[in-house]
């Protein structure tokens, strides 16, 4: 004890619950209580009673339990109310009795340094609540700098989601993109790349866990900028979003097996009525027609609602091939002569509008073809007999624009937040009685997006414009 009294530093000894054990003459002298007054006593009772100070010390316990020692800087408080700021060197030691222990050095600060080292400590006491905070969170959250391609910071929760540890992704820089299924990493690497200010972006896609289980995570990335407005980093919050798709694939199994199994006795009725129809037709009354054309119109009703719905889920889950080479003026063409006898039934006027010079767009041609024969369609379908009915197509910025506006009843102003969705159909006295499934809309707002493009809605002062945009490859 003699040799530990000669120290310049303080020396505290503590059972690892902060009841003092040893206490040398410079103690002594700075915190003005003496050894035998403290011995048995608490820390937290006589040198560390404020608040702060009560976190510091469960904070430099917690670390001591995982990593046996620290240094840093913290304010001490004295019998007098003074405050008294310390350099504390901390270590994990065994007493002679075999219990466990902490021993505190302590170099008292000079003015200038103890203002340093406020500022220092107070950051480290954030730093450690953020990391508590975001221990507890169930999102992954990490901080990819771009000129690094590398981790700068990562959240403790990537343990659970992924297997690593923060500390494997900061000492391997290439990890994060490497866990990422890779079908998925190239549309990953584009999206880091093509960053802009103020710019969200939300990417699905798949990750390989350390232990070899296959995840569905949503990133949310957020661009974080400069002195110069340059995007230098992204924080990127990922969530594990597996059970969402999960369930989205037992939903498209029950559709798919829903739509193929009603098709089926569905063909065989209306087989069957057709041919009971032409053998009882001449007998019929003026009611008993009305009544066949309602059992007439409702299979074929169920029917396109059957395909419709299969193809909406098979564009969902399986994608579009926009692999082809289409010459768009050509498509166009192709549907308008397909729709031709649908114009005349209707004694609709069509009008035209097209450029003079061909050019190409990339996709998938039967989809593309689905979507403006669908909306020429609908535009025939609910427009008035004799109605007027115009389609344009026309290039702005390397897009090309294909619209068809009609002249009928339109889309009631209460409805048109809905016009995209599935099994949305708007109610009007004037379009009552057309048949309809509510999904042809949906279909086409998927498949369009699908290409990159962007569907398009605009109310006329007599009827609606339905079309779309999507890029040009070819000129």
């Amino acid at each position: 004890m003699n040799l530990l009294n000669q120290l310049p530093d303080v020396m505290i000894i503590t059972d690892t619950d902060g009841t003092i054990v040893e206490w040398n003459q410079r103690a002594e002298e700075l915190f003005l209580q003496s050894r035998h007054a403290v011995i048995g006593l608490s820390l937290t009772q006589n040198i560390l009673t404020s608040p702060t100070a009560h976190k510091w010390w469960k904070h430099l316990q917690h670390t001591l339990s995982e990593v046996h020692y620290w240094e840093g800087e913290f304010p001490f408080d004295r019998l007098d109310h003074k405050q008294l700021w310390l350099f504390i060197r901390a270590k994990s030691i065994m007493l002679d009795d075999n219990r466990p222990a902490i021993m505190l050095i302590g170099t008292q600060l000079q003015g200038h340094e103890i203002r340093e080292r406020a500022v220092w400590t107070a950051l480290d006491f954030s730093h450690h609540e953020l990391h508590n905070i975001l221990s507890s969170v169930g999102d992954m959250v990490c901080k990819y700098n771009l000129f690094q391609k590398a981790m700068v910071f990562v959240s403790p929760s990537c343990l659970k989601l992924t297997g690593y540890t923060e500390y494997e992704f900061i000492d391997n820089p290439a990890l994060f993109l490497n866990i990422i299924h890779a079908e998925d990493r190239q549309e990953m690497e584009n999206a880091l790349s093509d960053m802009r200010p103020n710019e969200v972006i939300n990417l699905d896609y798949r990750i390989s866990h350390k232990e070899g289980h296959t995840y569905w995570v949503r990133n949310s990335m957020t661009p974080i900028l400069d002195n110069e407005d340059t995007v230098v980093d992204v924080i990127c919050a990922i969530t594990d979003i597996t059970p969402y798709y999960e369930l989205s694939d037992l939903k498209s199994q029950l559709i798919r097996m829903a739509s193929h199994d009603l098709k089926h006795p569905l063909a065989i009725a209306m087989g069957y009525f057709g041919v009971l129809l032409e053998d009882i037709n001449p007998m019929l009354d003026e009611a008993q027609h009305s009544m066949t054309q309602w059992i007439t119109e409702s299979h074929e009703l169920m029917n396109g609602m059957l395909t419709e719905l299969a193809d909406l889920e098979q564009v969902g889950m399986k994608g579009v091939h926009a692999t082809e080479k289409i010459e768009w003026l050509a498509l166009v063409d192709k549907v308008l002569e397909q729709s031709a006898l649908q114009l005349e039934n209707h004694q609709h006027q069509i009008s035209i509008g097209r450029p003079a010079t061909a050019f190409t767009v990339r996709g998938e041609a039967i989809r593309l073809h689905q979507v403006l024969f669908n909306l020429v369609s609908n535009a025939i379908k609910y427009t008035p007999d004799g109605g007027k009915i115009e389609v344009r197509v026309f290039v702005e910025n390397q897009r090309v624009y294909t619209e068809v506006q009609d002249n009928g009843a339109g889309v009631p102003e209460d409805f048109r937040a809905k016009l995209f969705k599935p099994f949305s159909r708007a109610k009007s006295p004037e379009t009552a009685h057309i048949p309809g499934t509510g999904l042809g809309l949906s279909l086409v707002k998927s498949i369009i997006e699908q290409h990159d493009g962007e569907v398009i809605y605009r109310p006329e002062t007599k009827g609606s414009t339905f079309g779309f945009w999507l890029p040009i490859i070819e000129a």
